[in-house]
């Protein structure tokens, strides 16, 4: 694998998405700082959403499931469903 792949999928990882940086002129741009701003978006968005424990969640087009992934680590009692047109997203998941 070359080196810029592997430097990708350690920053994207679970994720197909940039992420977001509450001072973005303090991002690094590192695998790890990507990789950290993906998951924070990824939780704002679904705190913004109002998900909580108990709850039923289909996420249609998810890429490589990050966020049904992050939602089954800080949640209980959910059913997670993940939807996505490319099974070769899915094949490690």
């Amino acid at each position: 694998m070359r080196r810029e792949t592997r430097a990708s999928a350690r920053a994207f990882g679970r994720h197909v998405q940039w992420g977001y940086w509450p001072d973005p002129l303090r991002a690094e741009g590192t695998p790890a700082d990507v990789a950290a701003a993906a998951e924070r978006l990824c939780r704002l968005v679904c705190d913004g959403g109002g998900v909580v424990d108990g709850e039923a969640v289909f996420d249609a087009g998810c890429g490589f499931a990050g966020t049904v992934d992050s939602l089954n680590g800080r949640l209980s009692g959910v059913d997670l469903v993940g939807l996505n047109i490319d099974p070769l997203q899915l094949a490690d998941r």
